[in-house]
């Protein structure tokens, strides 16, 4: 943010881009507010830049994200605890609950128990469906 601050009369579509990045970042970080006010100064920006469509798609698509999290962070992904949230991160893999258990050193019914905590949380009735709702909104990589 200092870096991007010393920037003066720079190309438009690198601070879009780069706004567009960095708002990425704090939404990932859980800055909801932080992140729509960098997409806010891309939008500015990129009135600049009517040419540039795929950087306009990105806008988008960054607008969307910043919605869907902020609508998701109503629902309850927020409050998920660190240990809720490690067991979220081994849910994509093949691993089943008893192999996490013993990645993560505790019973496979502590497992199953943070797990069951995630798909409430999340909205989710299975661990596929609180996989995608977690990648929605930007607790795991796409």
């Amino acid at each position: 943010m200092r870096l991007l601050a010393r920037l003066q009369d720079f190309a438009p579509w690198y601070d879009v881009e780069v706004r567009i990045t960095l708002a990425r970042a704090a939404l990932r970080l859980g800055d909801v507010v932080g992140a729509r006010t960098l997409l806010a100064e891309a939008c500015r920006l990129a009135s600049r830049t009517a040419d540039a469509v795929v950087l306009h798609d990105w806008l988008q698509d960054a607008w969307g994200q910043a919605d869907q999290f902020l609508a998701a962070s109503v629902v309850g992904p927020t409050s998920l605890t660190t240990a809720e949230l490690r067991v979220l991160r081994l849910l994509p893999t093949h691993l089943s609950f008893r192999e996490i258990a013993g990645r993560l050193h505790v019973s496979a019914n502590t497992i199953k128990t943070q797990a069951h905590a995630v798909y409430r949380k999340l909205d989710a009735s299975s661990r596929s469906d609180a996989v995608t709702h977690a990648r929605e909104v930007g607790l795991l990589d796409a």
